[in-house]
Order: structure tokens, then C-alpha cells, then sequence
């Protein structure tokens, strides 16, 4: 088998990376490694390398699996986190190939669910690996869609991020027009006067006095750790095909303390919604971001649709 990897060079501080590059090297050398030429390359000892495509962080990170693809990559390997992971799923999608995704985590949060393996795991065997299908939640804005969350959509100002080798609760905006990562406080209410939410065009009260974040998410996903909405709590723990929307009055992915929770009550209110089903959000401040999988998505004008999306993605893990 041909097999792309995808290495994010922040992730791990580096040494981490090449440790597990190692690792993969050893585990399948039955089979043939494609890497790209770029700050990784010199930890590979076998791999073909490509060329690595021009662009910021995010055009590069989707060009490389668009390359891995045209050499005939057929699985995808990413060495990074969540939001590595969730961009290669993403590219994929694009290109509408069926490639399977195995994610390594060397990031901030590795919650998954494509992100199978630590960083500290063995590598199991090509063979010792099962290919399944990941439901997603499709986040359209300007009448395209612009990315998915696989563990979480959170609409918010804020997103998790690591500096200096600490989670810290970064500014979204930030990282998209300056591509930094700088510390940032979660806004107080992220919907405005303005905002309304439909479901299949049917207007639905919010009698929050304050939305701290929105979140949605698929159902599918089974384990508790990094997940902020899930099924049982949502009232559907045997309603694996459909995804929830969460309106917290405290932000829940947020490392800023808030005591609401612990010395007040937070409030929320949850919405189901399936496949069939359109959720709107409109009259957003333009300082919200769709945060996928940890990734800032912008919004235009203002206004994000959400769509549950069963088998969006070809999940590799252990069997």
C-alpha cells in the first residue's frame, strides 16, 4: 500500500514527530511511505518525497494531501492534533476520494474521533487496521460549505491552542488575520439582537438571556473525554444518526475560569437534528468564528447553516 503522511512540524515540538516517523518506518516497511519535501523531510530514512505546495498554514496543509493524493496515496497518515487531522478530512472531502484517515495525536486536545493513536502508541500493523465510517456536522456559510467538525462545532470568538508546551484559550481572530496564536478571553454572548435560529426554516426561540458558546455535534461518537456535547446528555443516547446543537450560557470549551457550573448554575438549551434537518444561524457578529475540530473558519455575513452528514469520513484505527 501507498500511504501519504502528513506532518504537522509544530506539533510535538518536533522531536516527538520524528520519534513516531521512526516508529512508522519500522512498523510498515512492506509498504511505501510518501512524505513531503519541507521541515519533516530530514526525519524520513525511506520515504518519497514530493514537492511541498506554496501558502499560508491552511493552503498548504490541504495542497499536501491534494499531492499525496495524485501519487496515489491510499491511506492518509497526519502526525498532529485535532485541527491537523480535520483539515486532511477536509482536503479529502474535496477531492471525493474515499481514502482512509488515520490521525496520531501530537496536539493540544488529540480528542478524535479521527485522531486513533497517541503519540506514545505502537504502531500496529497496516493489516491490524479497520476502516470506518465518521459522521460529521457540515458547516456551509456563503453558500458553500467551508469545513466539518467530527468531534465539535463550536461558534464562538476563541479556540484551544498550545504555547510554550501549555492549553491556553487563543483569539480566533488572530490566528486567521495574523496567523499567530495569542491568548484570548471568551466573548460574553455570542449572539446579538440580530441573531436567529431555524430549524428547516421554522423559527426557534432562545430564551437565554446569554449564549456563552453554540456547539454542535454528531452523536456518533462514543467516548466521553473532550466532548462537549454528547448523546446521553442530550436525552438521544440511542440516536447514534443524528447530531445536537448546544447553547451554553458559559463558554464549555474554554480553559478561562468561569464559575458558573461549579459555584452557579450554567443553564443551557439543546436542539436534536438529523440528516433531513437545516439548522440556520443568522445575525451573528462578525467577530464569530465556526471553530471545527479546534480550526477558525470565518463566517460571511454573519450566517452559518448546519447539516448532519453521516459518513463523511473513513476512519483508521486498531482493530
Amino acid at each position: 500500500m501507498r500511504i501519504g503522511v502528513l506532518v504537522n512540524p509544530s506539533a510535538g515540538h518536533g522531536q516527538k514527530a520524528r520519534a513516531v516517523i521512526s516508529r512508522l518506518e519500522e512498523s510498515w516497511q512492506g509498504h511505501e511511505l510518501l512524505a513531503l519535501a519541507g521541515p519533516s523531510a530530514p526525519s524520513f530514512t525511506r520515504a518519497t518525497l514530493l514537492p511541498e505546495p506554496d501558502g499560508g498554514y491552511v493552503e498548504k496543509l490541504l495542497g499536501s494531501v491534494r499531492t499525496l493524493l495524485d501519487a496515489g496515496a491510499q491511506m492518509i497518515v497526519t502526525l498532529g492534533g485535532d485541527g491537523t487531522a480535520a483539515y486532511a478530512a477536509e482536503a479529502l472531502g474535496d477531492t471525493r476520494r474515499t481514502v482512509p484517515l488515520l490521525g496520531i495525536g501530537l496536539g493540544t486536545a488529540n480528542v478524535g474521533p479521527i485522531v486513533t493513536l497517541s503519540g506514545d502508541d505502537p504502531i500496529p500493523p497496516v493489516e491490524a487496521l479497520a476502516f470506518v465510517p465518521g459522521d460529521g456536522v457540515a458547516v456551509f456559510s456563503g453558500g458553500r460549505r467551508i469545513a466539518a467538525g467530527y468531534n465539535d462545532v463550536v461558534l464562538g470568538n476563541t479556540y484551544l491552542a498550545t504555547v510554550d508546551g501549555e492549553t491556553v484559550t487563543a483569539d480566533g481572530q488572530t490566528l486567521l488575520t495574523e496567523g499567530r496564536v495569542v491568548r484570548g478571553r471568551p466573548l460574553e454572548n455570542v449572539f446579538g439582537p440580530d441573531t436567529r435560529v431555524t430549524k428547516n426554516g421554522r423559527p426557534l426561540p432562545v430564551s437565554l438571556p446569554a449564549v456563552g458558546q453554540a456547539i454542535a455535534a454528531p452523536l456518533s461518537q462514543d467516548r466521553l473525554y473532550g466532548r462537549a456535547v454528547h448523546g446521553i446528555y442530550c436525552y438521544a443516547p440511542d440516536s447514534p444518526t443524528q447530531g445536537a446543537l448546544t447553547l451554553s450560557a458559559r463558554p464549555l470549551v474554554s480553559y478561562e475560569p468561569d464559575e458558573r457550573g461549579y459555584d452557579a448554575f450554567a443553564p443551557e438549551e439543546r436542539l436534536l437534528f438529523s440528516a433531513a434537518d437545516e439548522i440556520a444561524i443568522t445575525g451573528l457578529d462578525s467577530s464569530i468564528l465556526a471553530v471545527c475540530d479546534g480550526n477558525p473558519w470565518p463566517l460571511a455575513g454573519g450566517a452559518v447553516t448546519l447539516h448532519y452528514v453521516p459518513q463523511d469520513v473513513l476512519i483508521a484505527k486498531r482493530r
